[in-house]
């Protein structure tokens, strides 16, 4: 795992972990989603909360509409001193 970066928010205020807060795979992921999902009709965003098989990982999939073209948003998997994958 990864070890706790005691710079950032971790508290359980939504402000603060969407302006460069941590937090596990569900909370990021949540957090995310409760800021994407007022606009997603606007915006033509068909957003769907995902997680694995065995419940132990979550992330955030979105469609471009009408294209269809689909997305996966994993702030988890990307965040970290290494970064991400893109």
């Amino acid at each position: 795992g990864r070890g706790r970066d005691r710079a950032r928010s971790c508290g359980d205020d939504a402000g603060h972990l969407a302006c460069f807060g941590e937090g596990h795979c569900h909370t990021v992921t949540s957090v995310m989603a409760a800021f994407m999902a007022p606009f997603a009709e606007a915006l033509c965003i068909d957003l769907r909360y995902r997680e694995n098989n065995l419940e132990t990982h979550q992330w955030l999939e979105f469609s471009l509409l009408p294209s269809m073209a689909t997305f996966a948003c994993d702030l988890y998997r990307e965040d970290g001193p290494m970064g991400g994958t893109g």
